[in-house]
């Protein structure tokens, strides 16, 4: 079930947005420290979350999606699921 913006409020989609961006700052730490599957997790989490809360299409999330395709190409050597995050990073 998706809320939208109304229902949330302006100050808790701040909160929203700024708890994703601590999110993906602590995946690229985890990434940082080659704990791949942790900021993996952590990305995914992010992303659902602001997908759950109506700002999937917003810099927060090109950011994220930016972060997971970097991570499905270094890490995973995964160039298609890559390409789809940059794709979604576009979109964002």
């Amino acid at each position: 079930m998706s809320l939208s913006t109304a229902q949330l409020g302006r100050a808790a989609i701040v909160d929203v947005v700024k708890s994703v961006e601590r999110l993906n700052r602590k995946a690229m730490e985890d990434y940082d420290n080659l704990e791949f599957d942790s900021a993996k997790q952590t990305l995914l989490g992010a992303i659902a979350r602001l997908r759950e809360t109506g700002n999937d299409e917003t810099p927060t999330a090109a950011r994220l999606h930016l972060s997971l395709g970097i991570l499905y190409f270094t890490a995973e050597k995964d160039r298609n699921r890559a390409i789809n995050q940059f794709v979604e990073a576009l979109k964002a």
